[in-house]
């Protein structure tokens, strides 16, 4: 009997404890699950932002700093070759002006003198010429490094523009799933206020 007693008490229990567990869980068949949401606290979302936005800047810096030198690169090497352009201007003249006087005159010890003039010009000349190909040369790898340079900064402005329309779409997606359950919790609310009247 005593074991019947027993029996009856944790039966009763038993009952007991599933309605209990009922009323207090619901009568919802397929209760509410979490989504799949990042819990990134607002903080270590800030910080991440933070750094991400600071190396940004540190490499648009550099970038900006490269094109400055470059700038004056470019300018000091189109200032260098507007001289060797007057002076290799220069030379020609001196030689177009001596190879018209040699045959002005008839004396042969001016002629000579005079050749020998020429033939320091046209080797100044030449050397000249040389030096205003070889700045004409630096202007044009100047002008590629500027390019490579722009097309750097406007690479890595277009990452970051992608890094933030993704930031941007995950935290609108992250805010419709919040909105979304909010609603639910909202609705389930309002039905379980609607069964204890």
């Amino acid at each position: 009997m005593n074991n019947l007693k027993l029996i009856f008490t944790l039966l009763i229990g038993i009952v007991f404890g599933i309605g209990f567990n009922s009323l207090f869980t619901g009568y919802a068949a397929d209760p509410m699950k979490p989504s799949n949401i990042q819990n990134i606290r607002p903080k270590i979302l800030d910080k991440e932002v933070k750094a991400v936005n600071k190396q940004f800047e540190t490499q648009l810096d550099s970038l900006t700093q490269n094109s400055m030198v470059l700038n004056q690169n470019l300018q000091s090497s189109k200032l260098q070759v507007a001289h060797a352009k007057k002076l290799n201007k220069l030379l020609q003249i001196e030689v177009q002006s001596l190879v018209d006087n040699r045959y002005n005159t008839t004396d042969s010890t001016k002629q000579d003198n005079d050749c020998d003039s020429m033939q320091n010009k046209i080797v100044q000349l030449i050397v000249s010429d040389n030096f205003k190909d070889s700045l004409q040369e630096v202007v044009s790898m100047n002008v590629e490094q500027q390019l490579k340079n722009k097309d750097s900064t406007i690479d890595l402005l277009s990452t970051q523009t992608q890094q933030l329309k993704l930031s941007f779409n995950e935290s609108i997606h992250n805010q419709e799933i919040l909105y979304s359950q909010n609603r639910i919790y909202e609705n389930n609310l309002s039905d379980k206020k609607l069964k204890e009247n």
